[in-house]
């Protein structure tokens, strides 16, 4: 992380106290940001310290806890590490079960959870993934979303 965003995030911990969820929603964003910038172990070390503390503060099965995990999912397999993003996109799922099917957070969780099946040469797990993930983001987010297009370039590429 770098300096000002340490004393950013340092100064929002301070304001809002360590154990608000608020706090863990700013570690988060960094992660994203450290991810973004292909900072792997930084964003996964705040993705993961987010997740775990907006679990213990709001539970599993609140929707920022859920992305929270899909997001860590999509570090681990963005620094290939598939495997484990299949295990951290497989809990988040069975968290997930009050989401409603055919809500865009489920299938891009479904669809992260193909791309890692695919990742790993899982392919025939992954293409009926793949295909539920796109029609519901088709029908949700629309063809030319980022969320639907990354899961229409993975099917894609599954023979």
């Amino acid at each position: 992380m770098t300096k000002p965003a340490k004393r950013t995030f340092e100064d929002w911990k301070a304001l809002l106290g360590e154990e608000d969820a608020n706090t863990y929603g700013a570690m988060s964003l960094l992660g994203r940001i450290a991810l973004a910038s292909a900072h792997f172990e930084t964003a996964e070390a705040l993705l993961a310290e987010s997740q775990r503390g907006l679990e213990r503060k709001l539970g599993r099965r609140h929707a920022s806890t859920i992305e929270a995990k899909r997001w860590l999912a999509g570090c681990q397999y963005q620094n290939g590490e598939a495997q484990k993003a299949l295990q951290t996109v497989e809990v988040a799922i069975v968290s997930a079960s009050a989401i409603p099917k055919g809500h865009w957070r489920l299938a891009a969780l479904h669809g992260l959870k193909g791309r890692c099946l695919d990742a790993i040469g899982r392919r025939d797990e992954a293409q009926p993934e793949l295909e539920a993930a796109i029609a519901s983001l088709r029908a949700t987010l629309g063809p030319l979303h980022p969320e639907t297009l990354r899961v229409a370039n993975a099917l894609r590429r599954v023979p």
